[in-house]
């Protein structure tokens, strides 16, 4: 997977079911002391809506969530490719719709989440 978005590939608007795909553009201000700060500004953008592809009624663009960034030391110091590997072992697809709600489907169930991959084999499936 090429790209430095962890979730690429994965993110689908939850309107209109296109995909989310990575944009950059730069936020340029002046600080009070005179110094002028150019900060980039990554947003996932639906791919149907600006295209005008699919009638969405969703957002245009959805800027990273800057709340997941708090992960362990040892995820945090791997390289891109092995980051976005784990992702998308874990998940299969995630949908953005208005407001940032999101729909987040999952390669695992949800004792596989809590226990562990290897930990559920043996334990019988209850209703």
């Amino acid at each position: 997977m090429k790209g430095n978005a962890l979730l690429s590939g994965n993110v689908f608007c939850g309107h209109c079911g296109a995909r989310l795909h990575l944009s950059t553009a730069n936020k340029c201000y002046t600080k009070a002391d005179g110094a002028k700060v150019r900060k980039p500004r990554v947003r996932y953008v639906c791919y149907g809506k600006t295209r005008k592809i699919t009638p969405c009624e969703g957002q245009s663009a959805y800027i990273q969530h800057d709340e997941i960034i708090s992960w362990s030391s040892l995820y945090d110091s791997a390289p891109i490719e092995a980051k976005k590997m784990i992702v998308n072992s874990m998940i299969k697809r995630v949908d953005v719709y208005r407001n940032y709600e999101l729909n987040v489907e999952l390669n695992m169930n949800i004792r596989q989440f809590f226990l562990g991959m290897e930990e559920t084999e043996n334990i019988p499936i209850t209703a």
